[in-house]
């Protein structure tokens, strides 16, 4: 009895040890690590949302380091470019799938295709539609709504006595009514080059020439020479002429216009769909851009699919980096985050989401308002090479300015897009 007593207090400090080896080896054991750079500013509700989904998936997987950052606008994407060029770590980057945005990714030679990464059948199958040459999609698109909206302040203008200008000769009447109350009637991010392409250019292209135009543009098949484009750029300086558009709104940067409007100074505000979530005021509406004279599509809009996520190629040499930048990836674009995401900032998910969705208040009409567009243009410079989306971009200021014609930038927008 007292032989098999030893034996037992044997077994158990043996058992006792092996457990303590164990725990105490599964705790020193090294986690993979991976580098985020999310898109977001902390005082927003899309900041909001990036850090609840990363922090929600850090919690759910002990076993992934993940080291994150976030920035916003500009600062993203000098951070970005920081980051690539210094050969830094970095696994998964919040990404656009083409144009100026990506381009830094593409010359770090951090291109892949993210479609290998993911169960498409689980997601809008017009979402993930590659522009790569091979049909390849450089980035996971995790909503889908308008690229240009024209928000009213409902309350301003019923104090003046207006109701919502639906062609350009109401605007411009408009627009001499608020300046006589202190007012005016466009807010608008035009500091901003890249805000040019995708809230006015692109929409004004679809206006003159068809969402047709813009897929022949994107694919090389019209020029920025031709009719519609020319007078998209000839439109955008009438703006400027007629003073819907004026110096003030040259030096409102992308943060500047949307205070403009929240703070009562502005009857109108031109941005994305995604901006919704940031209005503060207590009644809006989202519109369609208003009536130009001489457009061929009335009732279009641009829009389309949002950036979204993307795993860097240098992620994919390591298989164990790559096997969790891989469940990364899938849980930022999946049915958890994505309802998170309508939450807080109302986008409209590409994933196939199975449960109940609750859309941020005063973001709802979002579906709605993208049924209504009488046609979808592909926003230009989401598609077409960097170099000659900035160019454009930076150039319509210049038109703005004076110091170049309308022609001329389409000209020498259109030798650069036939050298690139």
């Amino acid at each position: 009895m007292k032989i098999r007593n030893v034996v037992l207090m044997l077994m158990v400090a043996l058992l006792t040890v092996g457990s303590a080896f164990a725990s105490n080896n599964a705790e020193t054991s090294e986690k993979v690590k991976l580098v985020v750079l999310g898109y977001g500013d902390a005082s927003t509700p899309d900041g909001k949302q990036f850090q609840i989904n990363i922090e929600n998936f850090i919690a759910a997987n002990p076993e992934i380091e993940v080291e994150w950052d976030m920035q916003y606008d500009e600062l993203y994407h000098q951070k970005l470019q920081a980051m690539l060029a210094g050969g830094e770590q970095l696994d998964l980057a919040y990404m656009w799938n083409g144009g100026s945005r990506h381009q830094p990714v593409k010359d770090a030679g951090e291109e892949i295709d993210q479609l290998q990464f993911v169960d498409a059948t689980q997601y809008d199958p017009a979402a993930l539609i590659g522009g790569g040459a091979n049909g390849e999609l450089f980035s996971i698109p995790v909503s889908k709504g308008a690229h240009t909206v024209m928000y009213s302040n409902d309350d301003l203008l019923k104090e003046l006595g207006l109701t919502v200008a639906k062609t350009y000769e109401e605007m411009l009447a408009q627009n001499e009514i608020a300046k006589a109350a202190g007012k005016f009637a466009l807010a608008y991010p035009g500091a901003t080059a890249w805000a040019h392409n995708t809230f006015v250019y692109s929409v004004l292209v679809g206006r003159f020439g068809g969402a047709q135009h813009a897929k022949d543009l994107i694919a090389k098949k019209a020029k920025f020479t031709d009719e519609p484009t020319v007078k998209a750029f000839e439109f955008i300086k009438k703006m400027y002429d007629d003073g819907l558009v004026t110096e003030d709104t040259l030096q409102a940067d992308y943060g500047v216009s949307l205070a403009q409007f929240n703070n009562n100074e502005a009857l109108y505000f031109i941005d994305g769909g995604w901006r919704a979530a940031q209005v503060t005021l207590p009644n809006f509406t989202w519109n369609k851009f208003f009536a130009v004279p001489g457009e061929v599509a009335p009732g279009s809009g641009n829009g389309g699919y949002s950036a979204g996520y993307s795993i860097m190629k240098s992620a994919t040499l390591d298989p164990a980096r790559k096997a969790a930048a891989t469940k990364l990836l899938q849980y930022m674009t999946g049915e958890d985050a994505s309802i998170v995401r309508a939450l807080y900032s109302g986008a409209v998910p590409t994933f196939k989401v199975k449960g109940d969705i609750v859309y941020k208040e005063g973001t709802e009409p979002a579906a709605e308002y993208i049924a209504s567009l009488s046609q979808i243009t592909d926003t230009v410079g989401d598609y077409i090479d960097g170099t000659t989306n900035g160019h454009y971009c930076d150039g319509i200021i210049e038109i703005w300015l004076g110091t170049k014609t309308p022609m001329q930038l389409a000209e020498e927008t259109q030798a650069i897009y036939e050298a690139n």
